[in-house]
């Protein structure tokens, strides 16, 4: 499965990168990095350069952007159309596709786009970089059916090495773990989906052959609800199944909607719900548990 992480400027995603290529000295990998570095201009705050990420180059065609600050910039899309399509389209046979970063200076570049859509359709898993807001490129990578999109922040950077690698290479077997998501918007609703025999629950199901426990979840949520989300894997709560000779034990994720795939669903039934609301209609003493472990996990600190 392919690994988006976004998150505030910053906070770590690009050193999350280093840090798993840096622990994996025979991993194979290639991509892009766009880069920050001293302006032409003396007016501007930065030249944005997108280089290969084994040939460093600071040349015009390499440069697709001009940040003038204050969220003011010059995109540049015809060199993203050049240099651009050039990196994506020699990259090798490999183990990883790095894409760092991917942010609105594409918006306008539609062959660099569909190169590096088609990239994430490939065999090579893909680690990159999005930022935090809406944009075609960004949405069409957000709904991408094979892909997870990690939230990064201070509290939980340190705890997500191992869950982006097993995310994007798998793990060996099969695990006997059922997967799923707390799904928690900004105004404290929370997506809950009603079983065959009536009671409410979060989206959860069973992992596959080699998927990890945060691939299954995210998959889970999609099937279930066909919910855009991002996951926030600093919290990942365990409970113990109420019968275990006929369910599995459960982990939970906490994550943010962000839209939906626009595809009906017929076979589930699931809607929103305010959280105090959704801890009275949870059926088992586990997930009301889970629901305020995680209410107290998203508003600690507000």
């Amino acid at each position: 499965m392919n690994v988006f992480l976004t998150g505030e400027v910053q906070v770590g995603k690009s050193t999350l990168i280093n840090k798993l290529i840096a622990s994996a000295p025979e991993l194979r990998y290639a991509g892009f990095r766009s880069v920050s570095v001293s302006p032409r201009d003396s007016n501007a705050l930065a030249d944005v350069i997108i280089q290969s990420v084994h040939k460093h180059r600071l040349t015009e065609p390499n440069r697709v952007g001009i940040r003038w600050g204050r969220g003011i910039f010059d995109a540049f899309p015809e060199n993203f159309e050049g240099a651009g399509v050039e990196i994506l389209s020699s990259i090798p046979e490999c183990d990883l596709i790095i894409m760092d970063e991917i942010g609105t200076m594409e918006s306008k570049a539609v062959v660099f786009s569909q190169e590096l859509l088609e990239l994430m359709d490939g065999d090579s898993p893909v680690l990159g970089v999005i930022k935090p807001i809406n944009a075609p490129l960004l949405d069409s990578i957000r709904r991408h059916y094979n892909t997870a999109v990690l939230e990064v922040n201070k509290r939980n950077r340190e705890m997500l090495d191992r869950e982006i690698r097993d995310t994007l290479f798998g793990v060996p077997g099969k695990l006997y773990m059922s997967c799923g998501a707390v799904v928690l918007d900004c105004e404290r609703n929370v997506l809950l989906i009603q079983s065959g025999d009536g009671h409410w629950s979060f989206p959860k199901g069973h992992c596959e052959a080699g998927e990890s426990e945060l691939a299954a979840a995210v998959r889970e949520v999609r099937e279930e609800t066909d919910q855009i989300i991002v996951v926030d894997a600093g919290f990942k709560l365990r409970t113990k199944s109420v019968d275990s000779s006929r369910w599995p034990d459960s982990v939970f994720y906490l994550a943010s909607p962000k839209g939906s795939f626009g595809q009906e669903k017929t076979d589930e039934c699931y809607s929103w719900h305010k959280a105090e609301r959704a801890i009275e209609m949870l059926k088992y003493d586990s997930d009301r548990y889970v629901l305020q472990r995680a209410l107290e996990y998203r508003y600690a600190s507000v």
